[in-house]
């Protein structure tokens, strides 16, 4: 008897298992706390132990409200390698943004290139647009305004790249452009006000999606009580439905979805969290697809790159 009295304590209708639930589904920013079934449902985790180490767990990976913002970076950037000199203020460039910045360069072992950006003369571009020298575009992100970084590259991300060619420059040089960021714009929203989360249940294998790399991915997305607010799949058997495709850094999506795709490889699949602050677009344009997003909620939105 005493053991069945144990196992009727139990089920998910246990008031205060309810409870634990309810509280951490409100405080949603503190980390995943949830499992998925086989439907995809969205189901809570079911003892109290297990809720604290789906948060432990998670923590780890996704804490852009530390300060940081690793997570929506690109986790690696191909034969690029910086050096921060001066550290900023203030939220770091991401794709999609125009940044305004002054930059000197040299090769490594010291010689000065008659290359340069000044106050009076500064270099702008949108990040993703590819109005700039490859090193720059990719060496800024996560810079933050006033910043003073050391961004290393090779000559073919440098002056070998298509339109930035010269020939008084070696090919094996590796050069070094010392900049300042002097602003970034539009702004993001501040993240120790709308922590945005990161984790992957499944890595890919693929290529790694950069910004302004057109994507194909599918989306799934549910509000924090467990309906499902919009799908790009088919929900009828044999119904493969319509994948979205975008170019992170051209503001066509949700400012959350353009991000977190970023870093992901192909194949793989990522589960965000979005707060209301990451639900429109970078620049305030119409998003696409239009979402039905509940005022002030956070957001549960699966993705999957597809090839």
């Amino acid at each position: 008897m005493f053991f069945r009295k144990k196992r009727r304590r139990k089920p998910d209708t246990n008031p205060n298992v309810q409870a634990v639930n309810k509280i951490l589904l409100a405080f949603f920013i503190v980390g995943l706390a949830a499992t998925y079934g086989q439907n995809h449902s969205f189901i809570p985790s079911k003892t109290n132990a297990e809720l604290k180490k789906n948060i432990a767990d998670a923590t780890p990976e996704v804490a852009l409200n530390t300060g940081t913002i690793k997570s929506l970076l690109p986790e690696r950037t191909p034969m690029l390698t910086t050096k921060d000199a001066t550290p900023g203020d203030g939220q770091p460039a991401v794709c999609g943004q125009t940044v305004t910045l002054t930059y000197t360069a040299a090769t490594i072992d010291g010689t000065a290139i008659p290359d340069s950006a000044t106050k009076e003369n500064p270099l702008t571009f949108t990040i993703g647009e590819d109005k700039a020298m490859p090193a720059l575009e990719l060496g800024i992100v996560g810079m933050e305004k006033g910043g003073h970084r050391v961004i290393y590259a090779p000559y073919d991300q440098s002056y070998g790249a298509p339109g930035y060619k010269r020939d008084d420059i070696d090919k094996d040089a590796r050069m070094a452009f010392d900049v300042d960021l002097l602003s970034i714009e539009p702004k993001l929203p501040l993240l120790s006000e709308n922590p945005f989360r990161i984790s992957d249940p499944k890595l890919g294998t693929g290529p790694l999606l950069l910004c302004a790399q057109t994507v194909k991915v599918h989306i799934d997305v549910w509000s924090i009580d467990g309906k499902k607010i919009f799908t790009t799949r088919g929900e009828k058997p044999g119904d493969a439905g319509t994948p979205l495709t975008f170019t992170p850094g051209k503001s066509e999506v949700f400012l959350g979805l353009e991000q977190g795709v970023i870093g992901m490889n192909l194949g793989g699949k990522r589960n965000l969290v979005v707060p209301p602050g990451f639900q429109k677009t970078l620049r305030g344009n119409a998003a696409k697809p239009a979402i039905p997003f509940p005022p002030k909620q956070s957001v549960l939105v699966d993705v999957e790159a597809l090839p």
